[in-house]
C-alpha cells in the first residue's frame, strides 16, 4: 500500500511538473534569437598607379640669321682731279674724294705730288662728310662747311670707263658733277695729266 501510495506521488508531481512546463511555455511571448553576424571590413587596397612620366626633352630652337652678302657699292674708292690753276706760286692743283662704306667721305685739297702712276695730295684743306646713293650710279655727296672751307654739296653721276667715238681715246671711269661740267676749258686743249673729272684712283 506504501509503495503504491510513493508511486502515485511520483506520477502526481510528474503530471504536476509537465502541467508547468507546459502553462510556462504557452504563456510566455516567443523570444526571436538575435544572431549577430561579425561583419568582416574587407581590405581596402589603394593601389598606386605609377603613371609613366614621359621624358619631355627640350630641343633648343636655332635661329638662323641669314646675314646678306654686302655688295660692295662701286663708288667705294678714291676718287681724284688734278687740272692746272694757270698761277705761279700753285700751278696745280688737285682735290680727291674717299668715299667709305659707313656712309662717310672725306675730301681733300692741295698740291698734287706724283707718286708712281698716281699721285697724292699735300693737304690744304680737308673736310668730311656723308654720301648717299640716290639713284642708278648717282650719289649725294654732303659736306658741311667750316671756317677751313666752304660747303660742298654736288650730287655725282659715276661714269664707266669707255672709249671716245671721235678721238678713240679711252676715257677713264670716273664721276662728275655740274661743279665739273661748268670747270670744262671751252678754250684752250685739254694738258698733260690733267683730269676733267675726278678719276678713280688707287689709295
Amino acid at each position: 500500500m506504501r509503495k503504491i501510495t510513493l508511486f502515485s506521488l511520483t506520477i502526481i508531481t510528474l503530471a504536476v511538473l509537465l502541467a508547468a512546463g507546459c502553462t510556462g511555455t504557452s504563456g510566455s511571448s516567443s523570444a526571436v534569437p538575435t544572431t549577430t553576424v561579425p561583419v568582416t571590413s574587407a581590405p581596402v587596397t589603394t593601389q598606386v598607379l605609377n603613371t609613366p612620366t614621359t621624358a619631355v626633352t627640350t630641343i633648343p630652337i636655332q635661329t638662323l640669321t641669314t646675314t646678306a652678302t654686302p655688295v660692295s657699292d662701286p663708288i667705294l674708292h678714291r676718287w681724284a682731279r688734278e687740272y692746272p690753276t694757270f698761277t705761279s706760286d700753285m700751278p696745280w692743283a688737285a682735290y680727291e674724294f674717299v668715299f667709305l662704306s659707313d656712309g662717310s667721305v672725306t675730301y681733300t685739297y692741295g698740291v698734287p705730288v706724283k707718286s708712281g702712276s698716281n699721285f697724292r695730295i699735300v693737304s690744304q684743306l680737308k673736310m668730311s662728310g656723308t654720301w648717299q646713293k640716290i639713284g642708278d650710279n648717282k650719289y649725294r655727296v654732303s659736306i658741311p662747311g667750316s671756317a677751313a672751307g666752304s660747303q660742298i654739296l654736288r650730287e655725282y653721276t659715276r661714269v664707266p670707263a669707255s672709249i671716245d667715238k671721235d678721238t678713240g681715246e679711252t676715257i677713264n671711269e670716273h664721276i662728275v658733277s655740274q661743279y665739273e661740267s661748268d670747270s670744262l676749258p671751252t678754250t684752250r686743249d685739254k694738258q698733260t695729266n690733267e683730269m676733267y673729272y675726278p678719276e678713280r684712283a688707287d689709295s
